[in-house]
């Protein structure tokens, strides 16, 4: 748990450095809404035979900071589904969906060529799960419950790492991202003091394709403020 938080505490410190550095121009900070969708799973250790949920969705708020030229600081809060998929007895088969609220924060590296910009995001993020359902299908017939979260086996808050790459394109006052972003959890999903270590390891992945539209707070400024020295 301690090499978690190191590790989310290093890239959480720069993002946060990267975003604090003395601009060598005017600000420009965008608000906008985003969309996802992908698949995600599970990473049992030992291997359960797992497979990945390609239902995964999400959406929700994005806000971005840039006073570099090459480098921006961006966060999002998001409603985010994902699941995974488990054989079960016999031809039977196992889904477990939860639905949470993600917080991703990135430093975000940014080249440009005209309108055009390719994008490369690296940050952590954190979530907390909301609810989840389970069902299990057997001969074609489906039985779907609400998952009872048990406080000393389910962990419903979650920690991990992302990266990605994407292209934005500037039409002022509107920038429009698309986006290929991983997200690996650090946190187990099952509290393996309390399955006995079978597994000892359940941590969520997610790839997610998405899309991002952002306007500029500083497009209704005619004149944007110039950096004057002290």
């Amino acid at each position: 748990m301690k090499r978690q938080l190191y590790t989310l505490i290093l890239i959480a410190g720069i993002a946060a450095t990267a975003a604090a550095q003395k601009p060598s121009k005017p600000a420009k900070k965008y608000v906008g809404i985003n969309v996802g969708y992908g698949i995600a799973g599970i990473m049992f250790q030992p291997d359960l035979k797992q497979t990945s949920y390609a239902g995964s969705y999400s959406g929700g708020l994005s806000f971005k900071y840039m006073a570099e030229k090459y480098m921006a600081f961006q966060a999002e809060l998001n409603y985010t589904h994902r699941g995974y998929k488990k054989p079960e007895i016999g031809d039977s088969i196992y889904t477990r969906t939860y639905n949470s609220i993600m917080l991703p924060i990135m430093a975000q590296g940014n080249v440009s060529y005209k309108r055009v910009s390719v994008l490369l995001n690296l940050g952590a993020y954190a979530s907390y799960m909301i609810d989840s359902k389970d069902q299990i299908k057997n001969k074609g017939i489906t039985y779907k419950n609400d998952y009872d979260f048990f406080l000393k086996r389910d962990r419903r808050y979650e920690f991990g790492v992302l990266g990605g790459v994407g292209l934005g394109f500037k039409l002022d006052p509107i920038t429009i991202q698309v986006e290929s972003r991983y997200y690996y959890g650090l946190t187990n999903l099952y509290n393996p003091d309390y399955t006995n270590n079978r597994p000892y390891g359940s941590r969520l992945y997610q790839l997610q394709f998405s899309a991002a539209i952002l306007y500029n707070l500083g497009s209704s400024t005619k004149n944007e403020p110039k950096l004057t020295k002290n």
